[in-house]
């Protein structure tokens, strides 16, 4: 009787076994997978047109913001002709600064979320220097990074079932919409994008980009890991 119990238990475990492996088999036969993925959306950063003081500014980081929306005001510094002008400004006082008529009105190019954002009222900054990043939430996307040894089976256009970590059983949908040029550490020494192995240094990755159909209302941010399955 004993026999019998172990010798079921064995055939139980090498049902389980090749049904699992018919499943894996399965699932590779139609998609590409990979939980080695995030949300990333397009930035744009905010410069300082000239040399100047900031004499005002609206905003600061999670504030939501539209396009030609204000952010501040920059006033130009008395000849200033280069970054080291900045320097120059700082011991000015508030009368020979009322005497600068030019002042920039410093929008926001797009909609979307400011990200990080450093500056605050009276701060002398350097033509160029960066003010504010934003980020287009609306048309965010997920990069993806696929194995090299995988990359053929994929395409542009091909549809793709995503989960986000965050909302575990929701599924989204959305397409391959570009792949990338570059794999692995030609993009930059990264470990999203390269894993060691025992077969061989490296098995490069190549980043594709993913649209996001329809998040359904769902709240997402920058980072947020998500699991991928491309159709072949």
């Amino acid at each position: 009787m004993k026999r019998i119990a172990i010798s079921i238990i064995v055939i139980v475990f090498l049902v389980a076994a090749v049904g699992a492996g018919a499943y894996y088999w399965y699932q590779n036969s139609l998609y590409v997978s990979t939980d080695n993925a995030q949300v990333q959306a397009d930035l744009t950063t905010v410069y300082a047109k000239q040399t100047g003081r900031i004499t005002d500014w609206k905003l600061s980081s999670g504030d939501k913001v539209s396009a030609d929306q204000l952010l501040g005001d920059e006033q130009m510094a008395i000849d200033s002709t280069s970054s080291a002008d900045a320097v120059k400004l700082s011991g000015l006082d508030q009368a020979k600064m009322a005497e600068q008529p030019a002042v920039d009105k410093i929008t926001s190019p797009i909609n979307g979320v400011i990200l990080q954002t450093d500056v605050v009222p009276g701060e002398v900054v350097a033509q160029g220097q960066p003010l504010a990043m934003i980020a287009d939430l609306s048309n965010a996307y997920i990069t993806a990074y696929i194995d090299e040894q995988e990359i053929n089976d994929v395409s542009k256009g091909k549809d793709v079932d995503i989960s986000l970590d965050s909302y575990p059983g929701d599924s989204f949908h959305g397409k391959v919409v570009e792949i990338g040029n570059s794999a692995g550490n030609v993009l930059q020494a990264s470990s999203a994008l390269t894993a060691k192995t025992t077969d061989s240094p490296e098995v490069q990755r190549v980043p594709v980009k993913i649209s996001i159909d329809d998040l359904n209302g769902k709240y997402i941010a920058l980072g947020m890991n998500a699991s991928v399955q491309i159709h072949k």
